[in-house]
């Protein structure tokens, strides 16, 4: 039996999240649909595409449940909007998070478009987030049982005003179970969006939804996490960039510990910046900035010379192509053995072609502020600025303490930052920070 007369159309990836999403809701009595996005079929070096398995699957649980099942192709917008983006990203010596934009340019903006078009009201995805809205839409008269297992329903929806953050009418929120959530990927989503979304397991544990799975007796029930790129599977990533971007040897250099141990500064006060920023250096490298803290002797303060000594460090070998690799990356970087300790790639030289490599502690890895471009609010305006918030710089980070503001570039340009108290060890260029404030996701950007 329908409940209200409302359609919702269930975006199924043949994964166990979105399948009891959609089980949830045909349990709640709402008229259902699932609807399998084909966005990636292509195979090629480095990736295997197993979309019409995964479609295959989304099929099998939409005839358990007996209810609709479509296709809708959106490949092209997918290789438009997402795809060009990640290669042309790694094409400039940054690291992109494809995962964010497919959703805010392909999930949550082409398929939505065409769900609404095709008469739906709602669409809803297995993402764990959740959605606060001023009216609740959904009861909460939902159990199920097996021999094992009881499962009651909260309110998917509850009633909250907007507070002095701007937050908005619909508030986009962490998911319940911490170690789950998904709303990093979400922070591009804005009222308009988040007015038409549901997100049914954003209230759940993962091993409850799991049990909720086999209660349903869902095919998909024993199925493994995709740990992907978004609609593409599994990446051999240095092996598929080398399909798009040439090869183009250069050097690595390990940046000299004696940086650190002449300024007797630790990594939480880090002696030097690597900043990719055109006003650090004139040509938008990562370069080398001495820093002194208050109390420091003369004989501790770096001047230009030994910042470049420290800089140079030592050749150690040479890299493929600095496009194939991140900030922060270990593994992969095809050093000669006989390293006493791990090295992490610390910075990029794009203009000079050079790969600077350094011990996880190194000061190097470690920066305070982060300059953003292309700053999205959830509630559609920007905050008052400062604001003291908590943020994180990559998935599943603990979130950290902040202070979001505006500064001046040089010129009549003012650009986003965010001010950490504590220094944060290898951010991307190219990668979200994404701030909160208590469980609400307020927005975020991109690492310059």
């Amino acid at each position: 039996m329908q409940k209200n007369g409302k359609s919702i159309f269930v975006a199924v990836s043949g994964g166990v999240d979105s399948s009891v999403a959609l089980a949830l809701l045909k349990k709640q009595g709402y008229a259902v649909t699932g609807c399998f996005m084909k966005n990636w079929s292509r195979n090629m070096s480095g990736l295997t595409c197993n979309w019409a398995g995964e479609r295959e699957d989304a099929m099998r649980v939409c005839a358990a449940l007996n209810v609709p099942f479509r296709t809708v192709d959106l490949e092209e917008t997918y290789v438009k909007k997402v795809f060009r983006n990640f290669v042309g990203e790694y094409k400039k010596g940054r690291t992109p998070n494809p995962d964010v934009l497919c959703n805010s340019e392909v999930k949550f903006k082409a398929f939505l478009q065409w769900a609404l078009r095709n008469g739906a009201e709602y669409i809803a995805t297995g993402h764990y987030a959740r959605i606060e809205r001023k009216f609740s839409i959904f009861s909460s008269q939902f159990s199920i049982n097996d021999s094992m297992h009881r499962f009651s329903a909260t309110p998917l929806f509850n009633c909250h005003n907007e507070n002095s953050l701007k937050i908005g009418n619909c508030k986009l929120k962490i998911a319940k179970d911490a170690n789950k959530d998904q709303s990093y990927f979400l922070y591009r989503l804005g009222q308009k969006e988040l007015a038409r979304v549901l997100f049914p397991v954003g209230e759940y544990a993962k091993p409850d939804v799991r049990k909720m799975a086999h209660a349903f007796m869902l095919p998909t029930a024993e199925k493994k996490d995709s740990q992907g790129v978004c609609f593409m599977g599994e990446v051999a990533l240095q092996q598929f960039l080398r399909g798009w971007i040439p090869e183009k040897p250069g050097n690595i250099i390990h940046l000299s510990d004696t940086f650190s141990q002449s300024t007797g500064v630790g990594t939480e006060r880090a002696a030097v910046h690597f900043r990719n920023h055109p006003e650090a250096s004139g040509h938008g490298s990562r370069v080398l900035r001495g820093r002194v803290s208050r109390g420091q002797s003369e004989k501790s303060r770096w001047d230009f010379e030994r910042v470049e000594k420290a800089r140079r460090g030592e050749r150690i070998g040479t890299h493929a192509g600095i496009h194939y690799f991140t900030i922060g990356q270990r593994h992969g970087l095809g050093l000669p053995g006989g390293s006493q300790r791990p090295l992490y790639v610390a910075a990029k030289d794009v203009k000079k072609n050079v790969l600077y490599v350094a011990e996880k502690n190194h000061p190097a890895l470690y920066v305070k502020t982060l300059a953003l471009k292309d700053v999205y609010w959830v509630s559609g305006s920007a905050p008052k600025l400062p604001l003291a918030c908590r943020a994180r710089i990559r998935y599943r980070q603990p979130l950290q303490s902040c202070t979001i503001a505006k500064s001046k570039t040089g010129g009549s340009k003012s650009v986003i930052r965010a001010a950490f108290c504590h220094a944060q060890w290898a951010p991307a260029p190219g990668q979200s920070v994404v701030f909160y404030h208590r469980d609400n996701v307020l927005g975020g950007g991109i690492i310059l």
